[in-house]
């Protein structure tokens, strides 16, 4: 269930991942991030948090993305 979002200008993409029966993990990707290892690949950050639905997982990844651009726009 991959959805795109936008927050103070930056596109980013939320995610949630696990079994049917949980438990699930959220993750998220910023839009123009490239994986240092592999030049091109997007690179997802992937939460250890454990939920027991995807809806609270995808919820959970969404504000970590908009915490983590927030912070990072407050630095550049």
């Amino acid at each position: 269930m991959q959805t795109v979002r936008h927050h103070l200008g930056r596109t980013y993409v939320i995610d949630a991942t696990g079994p049917n029966t949980g438990p699930w993990h959220g993750r998220f990707v910023v839009k123009g991030e490239e994986d240092g290892h592999r030049p091109g690949a997007t690179a997802w950050h992937d939460l250890s948090d454990d939920f027991a639905s995807e809806d609270e997982a995808a919820a959970h990844a969404d504000a970590v993305a908009r915490q983590y651009i927030a912070t990072f726009a407050e630095q550049a």
